[in-house]
């Protein structure tokens, strides 16, 4: 669950689809993303507490992405799944098949 810090009031709870294996905040604070033990990406728009969706639904099982990293920009998020006792990297960013938010600022 994500509490507001002021009224420590649950603003969204991040377990609602599959139970959160790791969090990432975007550099500007706006966007938090969760892996899931369904080895889903979703992310969380946190002023308003709306859902952003699945950014990523891996086509194969992975894994459980053990591992999230937003890059300094937002740009790019590098996630890792722990698969066989190895950790499996992925890199997500901005192009066509992306659902990453190209501008946070935004929402």
């Amino acid at each position: 669950q994500v509490l507001d810090r002021v009224s420590h009031q649950v603003v969204f709870d991040v377990s609602e689809s599959s139970q959160p294996t790791s969090l990432e905040f975007f550099p500007d604070g706006r966007v938090l993303v969760s892996g899931h033990e369904n080895g889903t990406i979703q992310g969380w728009h946190l002023p308003s507490g709306q859902a952003l969706g699945i950014l990523f639904q891996p086509y194969q099982s992975r894994g459980v992405p053990d591992f999230l990293q937003v890059s300094d920009n937002g740009s790019r998020l590098l996630l890792g799944y722990l698969q066989n006792g190895q950790l499996l990297p992925k890199i997500l960013g901005h192009g066509e098949h992306s659902r990453l938010p190209a501008s946070t600022s935004a929402h």
